[in-house]
């Protein structure tokens, strides 16, 4: 995908001995390759949206909404486990906005970040998960991309 708006709700159950949620959406990524996997996680690659059980923390590049380890989210918009929260992530061109429960916490060109200006326009789509539980239902996908 390029261009596309993608909505979905997420929840994480309570946590089990203490673990907190963990998990994530990569966008505009390659395909994983487990002998590569540094070099091909979106996280590196691209981009991987954050998604923790974080709503008691400040936000920060590894917070909730952030593109993780480079953009850090506006605000701390979660709910907490085992609330359901909704997210839409949009991106055209080099522009990528996140809305998370209704608040907009990301907004950023991309082109106009040092770090990000490589990053890749358009790759896959996919949902992850790092050792948690996680529910997603709601799931939906519109291609924005000029026909």
């Amino acid at each position: 995908f390029k261009d596309f708006n993608l909505l979905f709700d997420y929840r994480f159950p309570d946590p089990i001995k203490g673990k907190r949620g963990n998990s994530g959406v990569g966008i505009r990524t390659t395909k994983f390759d487990p002998k590569q996997s540094t070099a091909t996680r979106p996280s590196y690659y691209s981009y991987e949206v954050q998604l923790l059980d974080d709503a008691d923390r400040k936000p920060d590049r590894h917070s909730t909404g952030s593109l993780y380890r480079y953009v850090a989210p506006s605000e701390q918009a979660a709910k907490p486990a085992p609330q359901w929260n909704t997210m839409e992530i949009e991106c055209v061109g080099p522009r990528i906005q996140i809305t998370l429960n209704g608040k907009k916490i990301i907004d950023v060109d991309q082109s106009k970040i040092k770090e990000l200006r490589e990053k890749p326009l358009e790759g896959y789509l996919c949902f992850q998960n790092h050792g948690s539980k996680i529910d997603f239902r709601n799931i939906t996908l519109r291609d924005l991309s000029k026909k």
